[in-house]
């Protein structure tokens, strides 16, 4: 049976912001492995975290490809670790943020339905809206003219996600992380606001098969309350279900 994997990340001077989140994925979690993955300028310096649920896995920084100025590895590069080989091409791997609190255990339901998760697969969810589009994005992010050459699309027909919790199995994480190295120079040189990873992930996800992910398991408000989204006892809800992974809110 594939594994359902929960990762994110941090650097040292990160690491204190997301204990709140560590600390939730210590108490709630029932995925079949927690790592935080942590991008070293010494790897051979290791950090010592107090959960019992959570392997640290080490990232040399200077082996990375593609990094934005906020040194998130969502994009893939992660993979680089030696410390993850056990992890098979067809185990879910659940990449997130570190501003996000986990707030329940995967339901049955929701567990069979990840593993379900095939090769070309990304499951991801909403930005500012249900529509949003790639064009909408791509004006939010401060571009400066310079011409983005491999574009030859009309970006208002694509969508544009959050990839604050962002899962596909391993194989095709090693696809994506790929092209986005390829197209990465290029992005990063159009745009000034860190952003630019989505935006570009977002893009690659055209060529895939995107299982849109609801508010039920990603409710951000990044841009204002979701509609159906509640708060009760210090949780967030969507339509009356507690949300899986709370994003920004308080």
């Amino acid at each position: 049976m594939n594994k359902l994997i929960l990762m994110t990340g941090s650097n040292e001077s990160y690491l204190p912001k997301i204990d709140r989140y560590l600390s939730s994925i210590d108490e709630n979690s029932n995925f079949d492995e927690n790592y935080l993955c942590f991008l070293s300028e010494d790897i051979n310096k290791k950090i010592d975290i107090k959960y019992d649920k959570i392997k640290t896995t080490y990232v040399d920084i200077k082996s990375l490809s593609s990094l934005t100025e906020i040194n998130c590895v969502q994009h893939g590069e992660f993979l680089k670790s030696s410390d993850i080989k056990d992890i098979k091409d067809n185990d879910i791997i659940f990449f997130t943020d570190g501003d996000i609190f986990l707030q329940r255990n995967l339901t049955d339901l929701e567990i069979d339905k990840f593993r379900q998760i095939k090769d070309n697969d990304i499951y991801v969810g909403y930005n500012a809206s249900r529509n949003d589009t790639l064009l909408d994005e791509y004006n939010r992010l401060s571009p400066n003219g310079n011409d983005l050459d491999f574009i030859n699309l009309d970006l208002s027909k694509y969508k544009v996600y959050n990839t604050g919790v962002l899962a596909m199995n391993k194989s095709t994480w090693v696809k994506v992380c790929s092209e986005y190295i390829d197209k990465f120079d290029d992005v990063n040189n159009k745009f000034g606001h860190y952003a630019k990873q989505q935006w570009l992930l977002s893009y690659i996800f055209i060529d895939y098969n995107v299982i849109e992910m609801d508010y039920d398991i990603h409710n951000h408000n990044i841009y204002g309350m979701v509609t159906g989204t509640t708060y009760e006892n210090n949780y967030v809800f969507y339509e009356k279900n507690k949300c899986l992974f709370r994003h920004k809110h308080f």
